[in-house]
């Protein structure tokens, strides 16, 4: 039995593979002690409103439609606040309970007020593109030459234009060449797909398209392709108990937040 049966994983994704590669900690907790964070993550649903705008201008959209599909998007995607609050009780439970209320109204504000700003920077960035072929569609890469290997590599494309595959990256400061994780999915896409892959990042301010070259998607392959048979091995090799103790959380990562910093510190210890 591989590993990935032995933990009854049938597919990975880039995301879970690029976790792994930098947090190998946080994927233990996620894929080994079922961890589901459901807390808010309003940058997320920031980028799949913008997306949705991007979506609404290749299909023809003007910009005001396109911003109001963005926002749309977010009204559906973000969740209720929780109802009312606690009005009897300990006065510090219903301080806390309010400022945690404030807290979430802002950070879901912060994120709101980039929609419109990315939109029209993505309208200035795909001026001139054709329509998309599809949007996220399902693909999947075999990372061993033995078809039959389970645990296939599978993401979404964002856009599957006529000629390439477009990801687009919503973010609040623009780099300078694209990043080594963003790399590594789209080495999937091309992998899956045969198509040069071009990601699209776009800040409130300004955006840059970054096709990259075949040597990027070799590397990155080379790399999603190392970190599938690492994490075969220690999952064939390790319990769940041998992986809590290998593997050192880096809190000061962003990734950590106090929900999964308190989780982990249940999960290292049971």
């Amino acid at each position: 039995m591989n590993g990935f049966e032995k933990y009854g994983i049938g597919h990975l994704s880039p995301s879970s593979l690029n976790l792994f590669l930098g947090q190998p900690a946080a994927w233990v907790l996620r894929y080994v002690g079922k961890y589901s964070d459901a807390g808010d993550k309003f940058a997320a649903y920031r980028g799949t409103a913008v997306e949705a705008g991007m979506t609404a201008l290749l299909l023809g959209t003007d910009l005001d439609g396109a911003v109001r599909s963005a926002e749309v998007n977010w009204g559906l995607n973000v969740p209720k606040a929780p109802e009312g609050l606690v009005t009897d009780g300990p006065y510090e439970d219903m301080a806390k309970q309010a400022e945690a209320a404030f807290e979430r109204e802002r950070a879901a504000e912060a994120e709101r007020v980039l929609i419109r700003p990315m939109v029209e920077q993505v309208a200035k960035a795909i001026s001139g593109w054709p329509r998309p072929v599809s949007t996220q569609r399902r693909v999947s890469a075999a990372w061993r030459a033995d078809a039959e290997w389970p645990a296939p590599v599978i993401g979404y494309l964002d856009y599957e234009m006529p000629d390439c595959v477009v990801d687009l990256k919503t973010t609040k400061a623009l780099p300078s060449e694209p990043r080594a994780d963003h790399v590594r999915q789209a080495a999937v896409y091309a992998r899956a797909t045969g198509l040069p892959v071009k990601l699209l990042y776009v800040t409130p301010k300004k955006s840059a398209t970054y096709e990259l070259t075949q040597a990027q998607i070799d590397e990155g392959w080379r790399q999603i392709v190392a970190a599938a048979e690492a994490l075969e091995i220690v999952l064939r090799t390790f319990g769940p108990k041998e992986l809590k103790q290998i593997y050192v959380p880096d809190f000061d990562h962003y990734v950590w937040n106090d929900a999964m910093k308190e989780t982990w510190n249940v999960f290292a210890k049971g």
